[in-house]
């Protein structure tokens, strides 16, 4: 597999888990209010910009890829945080989907 071929790859894999969680999302709604979760917490105050991008802290250059955005983006719906699932899913679009989902 080319290194282009991989990108594009990953991309796709990163769409369709995206699109899963939108699906998922008027479910996440409709639910009670959730408790907090500490794990969570965590994680989003450790891992994730104001703007929400999700880094990898284990490496000195911080990265992001796809699956930690989708990863997060999931948990965000768990744990019922709309407001950071909005910040994830707009860093995503614009700097991993190339601006169009």
């Amino acid at each position: 597999m080319t290194p282009k071929s991989w990108v594009i790859h990953w991309r796709h894999c990163a769409a369709v888990v995206l699109v899963w969680i939108l699906a998922a999302a008027p479910q996440a709604s409709k639910a009670a209010t959730c408790p907090v979760w500490p794990l969570w917490e965590w994680f989003r105050k450790n891992h994730i910009s104001q703007d929400g991008r999700v880094q990898d802290v284990s490496l000195p250059h911080r990265p992001t890829v796809s699956e930690g955005q989708a990863y997060a983006m999931f948990f965000s719906l768990v744990a019922g945080d709309r407001q950071q699932f909005s910040a994830l899913l707009q860093w995503t679009e614009n700097n991993l989907a190339g601006g169009s989902l």
